[in-house]
């Protein structure tokens, strides 16, 4: 069982560069096995498989010259 390191893993399966990988892990984004993986470092089995939740752009629903609502 070959273990390699969270964030390269991630870089592979998404066919992402190793900072955009680590950078989704320190945002906390990242999960496997239902559980969050928060250290980018970390070892893990060459055979984990991630989940990826992305933030949606914010929409702006409203705007005049004093505030803009998100």
């Amino acid at each position: 069982m070959s273990k390699e390191k969270a964030y390269k893993l991630l870089a592979l399966q998404e066919n992402i560069s190793n900072r955009a990988a680590k950078d989704l892990i320190d945002r906390g984004l990242v999960y496997s096995g239902g559980r969050k993986i928060t250290v980018a470092r970390g070892e893990l089995d060459a055979k984990t498989k991630f989940k990826v939740n992305e933030i949606k752009k914010a929409k702006k629903i409203f705007e005049d010259e004093n505030i803009i609502a998100v």
